[in-house]
């Protein structure tokens, strides 16, 4: 790829210096309530943090051995932040053959981005709700029934924003040029 990366001239080897460091902090409280052996309640709450910055740089080695830097992109130096509250709700209830749960997880959310060689610079608040529940009926000892529903809605990560150049393999880069991006799921079995 000679025409693409060093103006076609040729270069003998491509280096690639990249690094993620990140730090991701988890707080959390948790009771639960039993009722005898019929219901079992549980609360949570708790924050999650996380930072992380993406560096990467391309290296072109030329036939003299000398090193430049690709020309064709300014590099990555985006940085990331999300923050996340949340609270969770949980039931369960077992009596004789049946067992039955539910919960009901709430979280706000807050994703912060930059990248100042692209003028990015985003914010994403978000409230989520992501139930689930299911039910199960033993017919016998090694035997159940089982009926679940699924719902879960989140968002992206570093890994889909950055603006910069990436060198996935020997042959192969890789530039992004999406927003954040936000999948949900549907799951009933």
């Amino acid at each position: 790829n000679s025409d693409i990366l060093n103006n076609s001239l040729p270069y003998t080897a491509i280096s690639q210096y990249a690094a993620t460091p990140g730090f991701l902090s988890n707080l959390s409280a948790y009771y639960s309530v039993i009722n005898g052996h019929l219901i079992t309640q549980t609360y949570q709450v708790g924050m999650i943090n996380e930072w992380q910055k993406l560096n990467s740089d391309l290296h072109l080695t030329q036939p003299d051995g000398s090193v430049s830097a690709y020309k064709g992109d300014v590099g990555n130096a985006l940085l990331w932040q999300r923050n996340k509250a949340y609270v969770n709700t949980s039931y369960s209830l077992k009596k004789d053959d049946w067992q039955a749960s539910l919960s009901v997880p709430l979280f706000w959310q807050l994703i912060h981005y930059y990248q100042d060689a692209y003028a990015l610079n985003s914010k994403n608040h978000r409230f989520f709700l992501n139930p689930s529940a299911n039910i199960k009926f033993f017919i016998n000892a090694e035997d159940y029934l089982l009926a679940n529903y699924r719902y879960n809605n989140s968002m992206g990560n570093i890994a889909g924003v950055y603006r910069g150049l990436i060198l996935t393999n020997y042959r192969s880069l890789y530039v992004n040029d999406a927003e954040l991006q936000e999948q949900y799921s549907i799951v009933v079995e």
